[in-house]
C-alpha cells in the first residue's frame, strides 16, 4: 500500500512541476508603409524600404525586428516585409499632385525633375504648373518661300510646304480641302487635294536660301523667338508616364513618397497603391536560440569519482505568410558521463499556430450596473407669483376698479339712452270726419343706416382736416 502511495505522489509531481508544453506561435508583422511624423525607417516610413523594379511594379522591401521565445530569454530575428506598388499608379499620384497641389511639386527634387523633363514649369503669376511652348519666327518670304501655280501665270506662296498647299484650298469652288503633302525631293512637294470630282495633285517648289540667324527646320526656314507658358490639357498628363516607367527604382520611390506626402491624405494615398496586391514576409528559415549547460559528479562502481554534464540547445524553425510568421521551438538535450554521450532527447512544438500571447488583445470586460433613485431635493427657487401676470391682475382687479382714480375717470364717460321714435298721424278732420290715429311702420333701420353714413363721413372729414387732401 505504501508503494502505491509513493508512485501516485511521483505521478502527481510529474504533472504539477513539469514545464508547460510548448506550442507553435504566430507573430504578426505589419508590412505596410506608414505616413506621418511618428514613423521612422525602422517602424514603417517609406524611407526604410529598399526599392527594386519588377516588370511594371515597384517592389519595396523593409526590415522589421521580431522576437522568438518568451520571458527574458527572447531571441531577435530580422524579417523582411515586401509590398508591391504599380508604377502606373505612382505616375497617377504625381499627376494628381500636379493638378491639386502644384506648390508641393516644386518643393522636392524628384517631382521637380519629373515635371521639368517634360518641359513643365511653375508659373509664378497663377501658381500653377504650365508647359512651355516654343515660339518661332520665319525668315522673310522674300528670301525663302514655297510657290505653286493654280493656273498659268498665277502663283500662291507659303513659308512652308503645308502653308503653300493650303493656299490652293478654295481657289476654285470645287477644290474642297487639303489631304496631305507628299515629298518628291528637298525642293519639290506635291499637294494632294480633295475636289468634288475626287483627289488630285498640285506641285510646289522651294525658292531662296535659308541663311543665319535662321536655320532650316524641315521644310521651313525659321529661328526660335522665346517661349510661351500655356495651361496643361488632360492629354498632356500622359507625357509623364514614360518618364516614370523609365526611371530607376530609387527615383520612383522618391516620386511615390513626395506625391503621397504632399497630398491631402498621405496614408490614404499609400494604402490605395500598396494594398492593390497582397504583401509578403520573408526571412531566415531557422534561428538558433539560447543554450545552457550543467555539470555534476557521481561515484563510479569502483569508488572513484566521475563527471556528468548536460547541454540544452534551442532552435526556432520559421514559416512565413503575407503579414505574419509562425515559428516552432525545438529543444535538444544531450547528457554526458565522463565526456561520453550517455543519452539525448528532443522536443518540438510544431502544430497549430497560436497567437503570441504578448500581442493578443485582451477581452473587454463586461460590466453591468443598476442606477439607484436619487434623494429628494428641495427646489432652489420658489416663485412668488406662480400664476404669472394673469394671477396678479385677478387679485388686484377688484381693488383697481373700486379705486378713486377709476371713479374719477368714469365721471367723464357720457351715458346715452333713447329709443327709436314711433310715427303716427291723426286723421280727425273736425266736423267732416274722424278717422282716428293711424300708426306707421317702424323706420328705425333707416336711421341706423343714416348713422353709419354720418360716422363714415365724419372719419374721412377728420382725416382731411388733420392730414390734408
Amino acid at each position: 500500500m505504501g508503494i502505491c502511495y509513493r508512485y501516485a505522489a511521483a505521478l502527481i509531481a510529474l504533472f504539477v512541476f513539469s514545464p508547460a508544453a510548448l506550442a507553435t506561435q504566430r507573430v504578426k508583422v505589419d508590412p505596410y508603409i506608414k505616413a506621418g511624423p511618428g514613423y521612422t525607417a525602422a517602424t514603417g516610413s517609406v524611407t526604410g524600404y529598399v526599392p527594386t523594379k519588377s516588370n511594371q511594379d515597384l517592389l519595396l522591401e523593409a526590415e522589421r525586428k521580431g522576437w522568438l521565445g518568451n520571458g527574458s530569454a527572447k531571441t531577435p530575428v530580422t524579417v523582411k516585409p515586401k509590398v508591391k506598388v504599380p508604377i502606373s499608379g505612382v505616375a497617377g499620384k504625381l499627376k494628381n499632385l500636379v493638378k491639386l497641389n502644384p506648390a508641393q511639386v516644386m518643393l522636392h527634387a524628384a517631382t521637380t525633375a519629373a515635371v521639368n523633363s517634360v518641359g513643365w514649369v511653375m508659373d509664378e503669376g497663377s501658381k500653377t504648373i504650365k508647359k512651355e511652348v516654343k515660339n518661332y519666327e520665319n525668315a522673310p518670304i522674300a528670301t525663302f518661300y514655297w510657290r505653286g501655280a493654280p493656273e498659268t501665270g498665277v502663283y500662291v506662296y507659303g513659308v512652308s510646304a503645308t502653308a503653300a498647299c493650303q493656299q490652293f484650298v478654295g481657289y476654285k469652288p470645287q477644290w474642297l480641302s487639303l489631304i496631305g503633302v507628299e515629298s518628291v525631293s528637298a525642293t519639290v512637294k506635291n499637294c494632294r487635294l480633295q475636289s468634288t470630282g475626287g483627289p488630285f495633285l498640285m506641285s510646289i517648289n522651294r525658292f531662296g536660301t535659308c541663311t543665319a540667324p535662321y536655320v532650316l527646320d524641315g521644310d521651313q526656314c525659321r529661328r526660335e523667338s522665346g517661349t510661351t507658358k500655356v495651361d496643361l490639357q488632360e492629354s498632356d498628363y500622359a507625357s509623364l508616364d514614360p518618364v516614370i516607367t523609365a526611371a530607376t527604382a530609387g527615383f520612383i520611390r522618391d516620386i511615390l513618397q513626395q506625391s503621397c506626402e504632399g497630398s491631402l491624405n498621405p496614408q490614404g494615398c499609400y494604402d490605395d497603391l500598396q494594398k492593390q496586391a497582397p504583401p509578403a514576409v520573408s526571412g531566415p528559415a531557422s534561428v538558433a536560440g539560447p543554450a545552457s549547460s550543467t555539470t555534476g559528479t557521481y561515484t563510479k562502481p569502483d569508488g572513484t569519482p566521475g563527471t556528468t554534464s548536460s547541454t540544452t540547445t534551442t532552435n526556432y524553425n520559421i514559416r512565413y505568410g503575407d503579414n505574419y510568421f509562425d515559428y516552432d521551438t525545438v529543444t535538444n538535450t544531450a547528457n554526458y558521463k565522463d565526456g561520453v554521450k550517455d543519452s539525448e532527447e528532443s522536443t518540438t512544438d510544431s502544430g497549430t499556430p497560436e497567437e503570441n500571447p504578448e500581442e493578443d488583445n485582451p477581452e473587454e470586460e463586461q460590466y453591468s450596473f443598476q442606477d439607484s433613485d436619487l434623494p429628494e431635493i428641495e427646489p432652489f427657487y420658489e416663485q412668488k407669483y406662480p400664476d404669472g401676470m394673469q394671477g396678479v391682475w385677478s387679485d388686484a382687479k377688484a381693488d383697481f376698479e373700486n379705486s378713486e382714480f377709476v371713479s374719477f375717470m368714469q365721471s367723464f364717460v357720457p351715458s346715452f339712452s333713447g329709443s327709436c321714435p314711433s310715427w303716427s298721424m291723426n286723421f280727425a278732420i273736425g266736423a267732416l270726419a274722424n278717422f282716428g290715429t293711424i300708426p306707421f311702420q317702424s323706420l328705425c333701420y333707416i336711421f341706423d343706416f343714416i348713422k353709419v353714413i354720418m360716422l363714415v363721413t365724419a372719419v374721412f372729414t377728420c382725416r382731411a382736416i388733420i392730414f390734408g387732401g
